[in-house]
């Protein structure tokens, strides 16, 4: 059965948070769901999105509509439940720390998006890895400062611990599930578990194809140890929860079926099929339907 709190996904950039996105809007019905993002333009961060440009305005004056919103998702920092009348639960997506932030340098290197800002001045200024990593172009513990609710009212490096246990604290008491992007099936069966979610087959999305995959210098590894030592605790904090939930919702088995039919669903779809119907399709229709 579907968890009738409304989900506020914090969408932590470069944690596979498009293809889960997807996922959630199968959920709901379109006028039950709201997006808010950040646009990137030539003049740097805008805010733009659905369907009014302030999210403020947006949540003061839509988040109460009768029926309720069902789901809030994007890059927003924790505290949107305050705008709230009805029951709520956050949910979001963490990745190892080292891959994300490499990740969003060449995401942004490689970006085809028309006047980006951060794909300029990269390419225009031959920003490297560590340079990105290291500078202020993008917040230190950006992940912390999400999950925290602080966000960008604090300053660039000025970030304390007490931060990071403010962001802890919201995970404990609000969070229903904080997924690993590297163990994506077995989140999405946590969220299913936790939220009554029916999982669909999925296909990942916002894949920068052209990140290379050689080892990065160790020095690049340890400036971005070093620049976001808050978001590194954070995720191993996130992660040894995480290991805790998936034992204790006895779901491995699950995810590994998923992960397999979804493989078989995106590289051999007519062994997807016959596999399907061999089996009378109980094995598909129990993971998409949410049965155990």
């Amino acid at each position: 059965m579907k968890d009738k709190k409304t989900v506020i996904f914090i969408h932590v950039p470069k944690t596979a948070g498009t293809t889960l996105t997807n996922i959630i809007l199968k959920q709901y019905e379109e006028t039950e769901t709201w997006q808010m993002y950040k646009s990137l333009s030539a003049i740097g961060m805008q805010w733009v999105k659905f369907p009014l440009p302030e999210p403020e305005k947006i949540a003061r004056n839509q988040f109460r509509q009768i029926p309720p919103i069902k789901a809030i998702i994007g890059h927003i920092n924790y505290g949107y439940h305050e705008y709230l009348e009805q029951p709520f639960t956050y949910i979001s997506m963490l990745r190892n720390l080292k891959s994300r932030i490499i990740s969003s340098y060449y995401f942004s290197k490689f970006s085809k998006t028309k006047n980006n800002y951060y794909r300029d001045l990269i390419n225009n200024n031959k920003l490297t890895c560590k340079d990105w990593a290291t500078s202020n172009l993008i917040p230190d513990n950006p992940v912390t400062r999400q999950i925290s609710g602080i966000g960008d009212n604090i300053d660039y490096g000025l970030l304390k611990r007490q931060h990071l246990e403010i962001a802890k604290k919201n995970i404990e008491q609000h969070f229903s599930v904080v997924g690993l992007t590297e163990k994506f099936d077995d989140s999405l069966m946590l969220f299913k578990q936790h939220l009554g979610w029916k999982i669909p087959f999925y296909q990942s999305t916002n894949v920068n194809k052209k990140r290379p995959r050689e080892e990065n210098p160790k020095d690049v590894i340890k400036a971005i140890e070093r620049t976001h030592e808050l978001d590194l605790e954070l995720y191993e904090y996130v992660k040894k929860r995480f290991e805790q939930q998936i034992e204790e919702g006895n779901i491995r088995e699950e995810a590994a079926r998923l992960k397999k039919l979804n493989y078989l669903y995106n590289t051999r779809p007519v062994s997807f099929l016959r596999r399907g119907l061999k089996k009378g399709t109980s094995l598909i229709s129990k993971i998409q339907k949410g049965g155990r």
